[in-house]
Order: C-alpha cells, then structure tokens, then sequence
C-alpha cells in the first residue's frame, strides 16, 4: 500500500483508514490512494506474432513490454495510447485504429515507491508488415514478434501485462 505520514495541506498527521485512504488528523483532508491509468497496445500481424518491445530501464529493465505509458492530463486513454505509440515506436495511428479489449491492475515501483496501476488494454491488427522502427531509446531498447502459440511469459515485464496478454489471446482465439 502507497501511504505518507503526513498532510499536503496542513502537514499533520495522517491515519490510515483502510488500503485506499489516509485521513488528515488535523484538518481532516481525505486523501485516496487510486491507481493511475495507462495504456497497453498489443500489436498483432498476419504473421499470427505480436510485438513486444524490451524495457531500456528499470524497472524490470530487459523484460517484454507492450507499448504503452501513463495517460497525461486533459488526454483521453486512446490519445495517450496513440501519443505512447507515435514517441516509442514512430508509429502513426488515430484513435480510430484501436480496439479496447481489457484492462489489468499492476504494481511500478517508481524510486522507492510502488504504485498502483490500471492498465488499459488495447489491440491493432496490422494489415501490413512493420519491420522499420524508430525507437525511443531512453525507454526501449529494441521490439521483437513472438507467434501468439511461442510467447515466454517468464520474460514479460509484470503481472499486469502477462493477464492483458492472455486475455487478447483468449478473445482472439477464443
């Protein structure tokens, strides 16, 4: 649980209520620990593989990922997904292009905290081959296809992604 000893406004004391919210023992003030959103992609070819980019950094750096990242303020979730794309990958779509599918809950140790998350799934089925990326280095380090029926997922970056995986997979294959 996510928790601070003391208040943003008042600097008292906080109390724990419960695993979501402290309560400010001097003001009052409630403060809610929710998860903070981001977006998934999974990107499927007609080769029947799905890409996976490999994590520049920690945390979980060298593990499989899917596209994605934090959802900004005054951004809708398919804005972020396609804004996620476009820096990461060089990728152009529109919101148009995305299918939501599922959502998962994870944990991402940001410094010395862990916080929660709800990952937003989404898929693309590429009608073309994509092999030319221009990657954002500072996050990933290359992408690579794994057939849908080969995906090792001992390698995939958390909980969160390896549930958002196999619910597409179960959708898609039923």
């Amino acid at each position: 649980m996510l928790s601070f000893n003391y208040c943003p406004i008042c600097a008292g004391k906080l109390k724990t209520a419960n695993q979501e919210l402290q309560i400010c023992t001097q003001c009052g003030q409630h403060w809610y620990h929710n998860p903070r959103p981001a977006t998934c992609v999974i990107l499927h070819n007609q080769e029947n593989q799905i890409l996976f980019t490999v994590r520049a950094q920690k945390p979980n750096k060298g593990l499989l990922d899917l596209p994605g990242g934090f959802i900004s303020l005054d951004e809708t979730v398919e804005q972020a997904a396609v804004r996620e794309l476009k820096e990461e990958l060089n990728l152009e779509l529109t919101p148009q292009d995305l299918t939501y599918f599922a959502s998962s809950t994870d944990l991402y140790l940001y410094q010395t905290l862990n916080l929660p998350i709800l990952n937003l799934g989404y898929f693309v089925r590429l009608s073309s081959p994509l092999d030319q990326f221009v990657l954002q280095k500072s996050e990933i380090s290359q992408v690579i296809y794994q057939p849908v029926d080969q995906i090792d997922y001992s390698q995939l970056a958390s909980p969160g992604i390896i549930s958002l995986v196999k619910q597409y997979l179960r959708l898609v294959t039923g």
